[in-house]
């Protein structure tokens, strides 16, 4: 696999992106493989008359935590900016105009303005593994979840799930999961359960190894994640 530059030379600043001092980066990583995942999970950006915005919010308690300590770190990281984190009704997170960064997340990343019904993994992320195990790790820390089911015989039987309303995801995060890490899983469809809900696909890994495998190879940035590995370790 040959390394990907990404071209940014026909990506223009704004005046206002100038005095703030974005800055966009100019060759794939893995920190901006993860911000991308984190974009498909929380993120959504938009044109609204001259204004170019960029959106990432999470749950409200749930996600307060991870924001805080390590996604404003990472776009001060990647971006050079500063986000000012607040509270929304029922979520928590930033709001960012910038017609640079969306302009960028556009024509070079490929990720969609408004909804995000049929988002997808970049196609750019597929020139190397460890690009897709960060998308997969951004994806899993804002669209994921651990569970620790009873059964008979085992009291902390683990299963990890990603759910997106998205069919071309889905079968994207089935594929790099079962076939190039090797994860046994399955995928569920599940129909709305009213009229302006949309259908949504589980994907969901199940038992002691692959929870172990899943924490050497994706691991997790998120406080609750860490939290639930920890107590898999401790049981």
């Amino acid at each position: 696999m040959t390394k990907m530059k990404l071209e940014i030379s026909n990506i223009p600043f704004s005046k206002t992106d100038e005095k703030r001092c974005v800055t966009l980066p100019s060759r794939l990583n893995v920190s901006l493989a993860e911000e991308i995942g984190i974009h498909i999970g929380d993120g959504s950006m938009g044109i609204y008359g001259n204004t170019s915005l960029y959106s990432l919010r999470g749950h409200l308690h749930k996600d307060r935590e991870f924001y805080d300590l390590f996604l404003k770190n990472l776009y001060e990281r990647i971006f050079n900016i500063d986000v000012n984190l607040r509270e929304w009704s029922d979520v928590y997170g930033f709001q960012y105009g910038s017609k640079a960064i969306i302009n960028f997340k556009q024509n070079v990343l490929c990720l969609p303005l408004g909804p995000k019904k049929s988002i997808s993994i970049p196609s750019i992320l597929f020139s190397k593994k460890k690009f897709l195990i960060a998308c997969i790790l951004g994806i899993f820390d804002t669209d994921g979840n651990i569970y620790f089911e009873k059964k008979p015989s085992d009291s902390m039987y683990p299963r990890i799930s990603i759910n997106t309303i998205s069919k071309p995801l889905a079968f994207q995060i089935e594929h790099i999961l079962e076939n190039l890490l090797r994860f046994n899983l399955s995928v569920c469809e599940v129909k709305p359960f009213k009229p302006n809900w949309s259908t949504r696909y589980d994907i969901v890994v199940r038992g002691h190894e692959n929870f172990k495998k899943w924490i050497k190879i994706i691991g997790s940035n998120h406080p609750m994640h860490k939290k639930g590995f920890k107590i898999w370790k401790n049981s």
